[in-house]
């Protein structure tokens, strides 16, 4: 009995040792196994996000074709990489003759998938000046480019383009970091160098052009991520949506390649460009730079009267120049053309009375082709209320967290009166306790973010 006992507590002792030899080489293999899908996912992350990473294919660009696909930081809209990445043409690239008046077309892509975001194509003849000092007219809006990533895009040729050797721009504004905080853009940008055959007789010196990077320090695209629409606002995602809106400067024509989008007047306007001889776009109807009706509306039973505007006549904006007068906020008429102004024909923008009663600046172009504002006399309307501590405030470029700051109208000033007041306006209606809770809201995001 005994020489049994010690048999079993034997085979028990190797069975147990089996055992945990056993599920020692089990956990060496799992834990091999693991690292090496980490390694997997690790390896593969970045090819992903770099299907996402894009360039200017048709014509070949300066670079000769090779990867260039990296975006430019987001800081680099004063750099000059950011008008070419490269500073002078690749002798190894042949020229592509195109002709003004036709189509031609352009290809972008090489990754499978594109970032959400809009492109642009400029054309400038400045070949022999520094990339700073090249002056650029854009010829094409390409919305929602990602829909025809690797694709050929067929873009019109302006007839009015001389002949001569030229370099083409296209470049794109990436929005899917807007979300982030901070947010920011992602800006993808390549030039080829082209001969345009055409036989019109406009000199390039007679076109409104503009700098990419440094109009008397001002680039052609603002810094501020504000400024571009969000493609995760599901009434901007895509041309057709409700609120859908591009920004960058004026084409040489309106009528074509989708250029009405950025005409001057428009909500993502940003200043530059257009040429002022040609026929002017339809109105835009989305966003809140709505024109009011000059009618007065007649509302239904079961609808409430909006507050008219005020009743005081105001006196017509004089323009030296013939351009269009602009209420401007915050930086003045620095800021003229810019998100930071209410549109071309707005109630704000209609007299300086009317702009001040807004709480900002009248500016017109001047013949020097700066803004200047324009002088405003009192408006006979009753004496204004003293502001209320507090009250609700109209605001406008970063919305509500800019309340109580000079991007936003005074409390009490028609404009802040009411929402309906603000949407026409051209902005947001703010109160205080909304843009303290907005204030918490992005600092305890940052705080998770952090955590």
């Amino acid at each position: 009995n005994l020489g049994l006992r010690r048999l079993c507590c034997r085979r028990t002792l190797l069975a147990s040792q089996g055992f945990e030899k056993a599920r020692a080489e089990g956990a060496k293999r799992m834990h091999r196994l693991q690292v090496s899908v980490l390694a997997l996912v690790a390896a593969i992350l970045p090819l992903l996000g770099c299907q996402a990473h894009w360039r200017l294919t048709k014509p070949v660009p300066r670079s000769g074709g090779v990867y260039e696909n990296d975006p430019l930081p987001a800081h680099a809209n004063t750099e000059e990489a950011w008008v070419c990445r490269h500073a002078h043409p690749n002798p190894d690239v042949e020229r592509p003759v195109i002709a003004a008046g036709s189509a031609t077309g352009i290809v972008y892509g090489t990754g499978a998938i594109g970032h959400a975001g809009d492109c642009s194509v400029y054309i400038s003849y400045d070949t022999a000046r520094p990339r700073r000092t090249m002056r650029w007219v854009k010829i094409a809006n390409l919305p929602d480019c990602r829909s025809q990533v690797n694709e050929e895009v067929h873009i019109d040729v302006p007839s009015v383009l001389p002949a001569g050797e030229a370099v083409l721009r296209w470049d794109q504004y990436a929005l899917h970091q807007v979300a982030n905080d901070p947010p920011f853009i992602e800006w993808f940008i390549q030039c080829a160098d082209i001969v345009i055959s055409s036989s019109s007789t406009r000199s390039w010196e007679s076109f409104n052009s503009f700098s990419i990077i440094d109009n008397s320090g001002v680039p052609v695209y603002p810094s501020s991520v504000s400024s571009y629409r969000s493609p995760y606002n599901p009434n901007q995602v895509a041309p057709g949506s409700s609120e859908f809106w591009m920004t960058g400067p004026a084409c040489v024509d309106d009528s074509h390649n989708q250029c009405a989008l950025t005409a001057a007047g428009t909500k993502g306007y940003t200043g530059f460009g257009g040429e002022g001889s040609l026929t002017p776009p339809a109105a835009t109807t989305f966003g809140p730079y709505l024109t009011p009706t000059p009618t007065t509306p007649s509302p239904s039973p079961t609808e409430t009267t909006l507050a008219l505007y005020p009743t005081f006549a105001p006196t017509q904006a004089p323009s030296s120049s013939g351009g269009d007068a602009m209420c401007c906020y915050d930086a003045g008429c620095i800021s003229y053309g810019t998100s930071f102004c209410s549109a071309v024909g707005t109630w704000c923008s209609g007299s300086a009375e009317a702009c001040a009663s807004c709480g900002g600046t009248l500016c017109v172009e001047s013949a020097e082709s700066a803004p200047v504002s324009v002088p405003t006399s009192p408006p006979p309307t009753p004496s204004p209320t003293s502001a209320p501590e507090g009250g609700d405030q109209c605001c406008y470029a970063s919305g509500c967290s800019s309340y109580g700051t000079a991007s936003c109208n005074a409390a009490g000033s028609w404009c802040s009166e009411s929402a309906e007041a603000c949407t026409r306006c051209g902005g947001t209606l703010c109160s205080g306790v909304s843009a303290l809770f907005e204030e918490r809201a992005r600092r305890q995001k940052f705080l998770r973010r952090q955590g």
